[in-house]
This record gives structure tokens, C-alpha cells and sequence, in this order.
């Protein structure tokens, strides 16, 4: 947590929120997020774990599925990385253009690298 804030404050990016609950009677949080901005970021530390670990197991793929749904029913933007991609520059310039306040003043968006 503490590594990721430095790491927001030297990109000049504002200070995240860490586990953030957005939904109303539900128990999930989000892992950080900026409510000035309605951006959230899910770690998927999960994705390469074998067998039933939590979150890569059918149930938890769904559960997280849910998640990011409500999320944006509810009028959020979330970014899903995993965790070596947490703190890169391609993350720092999506939430560039995410954490911008007025939309015109939003730097074209990245290009979608894969």
C-alpha cells in the first residue's frame, strides 16, 4: 500500500484510497481508488494461481465479475491489472488520462499495447 502511494505521488498522480467498499451492502472492497474521480484499481493477484485459490476458481472469477459490474453500474471506471503491472508506466498513463477532472483537459487516451 504504502509503496503504491510514493509510487502515485512521484508520477504527480493524487493519493489513492486503499481498500475501498463503493457498494452499499455489499462486503467486497476495492484494492485502491480515487472517489473524487470514480476510478477504482483491482489488483488480480490470482490470475496465474492453480487449483481452487480463491480468486482464479470459477466462483471467484464470477464473484469478481460482479464486482467490477456493480462498480460500473454504479458509475465507476475500474482498471484491472495484475501485480507486476500494478506500478508501470502503462498503468500510470491510463490513470492519467482517468484521474484528469475536466474531460477536455484529458491527454489522449494511450495506445492499447498487448
Amino acid at each position: 500500500m504504502a509503496v503504491f502511494r510514493r509510487w502515485c505521488k512521484y508520477h504527480g498522480l493524487p493519493r489513492p484510497e486503499a481498500e475501498l467498499q463503493i457498494i452499499p451492502g455489499r462486503k467486497f472492497r476495492h484494492d485502491f481508488g480515487w472517489p473524487a474521480y470514480r476510478v477504482v484499481i483491482e489488483v488480480q493477484g490470482g490470475v496465474w494461481a492453480r487449483g481452487r485459490s480463491g480468486h482464479s476458481s470459477g466462483t471467484g472469477i464470477v464473484r469478481d465479475m460482479e464486482k467490477v459490474s456493480l462498480t460500473s453500474v454504479a458509475g465507476w471506471r475500474t482498471i484491472q491489472v495484475q501485480p507486476t503491472d500494478l506500478m508501470t508506466i502503462q498503468t500510470r498513463d491510463w490513470l492519467r488520462v482517468l484521474l484528469t477532472s475536466d474531460p477536455q483537459d484529458r491527454p489522449e487516451s494511450p495506445e492499447v499495447t498487448k
